[in-house]
């Protein structure tokens, strides 16, 4: 497993990866299913590490973001937006294919 958080306690953060299109991989993610969504160094680490171990080599991938459930208390996480913004801009961004927000 990649996030040692998730390990323990199941679901605490929402990054999974959902399988390939079109030869890039799938990622998705809802906010508001996070058991923590506000833990913004175990939601940077759990990013970090499942990103790196499978598109790390430049594997282009898709990032599907589900808002369903996004409420107020998840919009004032700005600091984990702001640092998932910086992790794929700085690390992941050249082989992002494109960003599905439903």
């Amino acid at each position: 497993m990649d996030c040692p958080v998730c390990e323990k306690e199941p679901g605490s953060h929402s990054l999974r990866e959902l399988g390939m299109e079109e030869g890039s991989v799938v990622f998705y993610t809802c906010p508001a299913e996070a058991k923590k969504y506000n833990d913004y160094k175990g939601i940077m680490e759990h990013y970090e590490n499942t990103l790196e171990r499978r598109v790390g080599d430049g594997k282009p991938w898709i990032w599907v973001f589900d808002c369903k459930g996004f409420t107020l208390k998840h919009l004032v996480e700005v600091n984990v937006a702001t640092g998932i913004a910086s992790l794929i801009n700085d690390r992941f961004e050249k082989n992002l294919q494109k960003i599905v927000i439903q």
